[in-house]
């Protein structure tokens, strides 16, 4: 019996493609979330930048906390967005 091919696997899109393809955020921690895969950031890269654990980032996609100031500020940063703008979704959301 001949051996047969692999069947194709398909390609893992990348964090940019993933974020193309979601929905307008509604909450900070969606924000967060777009915009960290947006930038091609893992959890844990973002974490590091902030000096946080993943579990942390994971947190505040979730919308189980909410970032810390100095936190907020520092991802706003690393987004290129002014501070209130990043804050804008949270306010808007209740």
């Amino acid at each position: 019996m001949p051996l047969q091919p692999f069947p194709s696997v398909p390609k893992k899109p990348t964090l940019k493609e993933v974020a193309a393809d979601m929905p307008a955020p509604r909450t900070l921690g969606e924000k967060i979330r777009y915009l960290r895969i947006q930038k091609g950031m893992r959890q844990n890269e973002l974490a590091k930048e902030l000096g946080i654990y993943n579990t942390a980032v994971c947190q505040y996609e979730k919308d189980l906390t909410r970032p810390r100031p100095p936190h907020l500020a520092r991802m706003a940063q690393l987004f290129g967005l002014p501070l209130s703008e990043l804050e804008a979704s949270a306010t808007a959301s209740g």
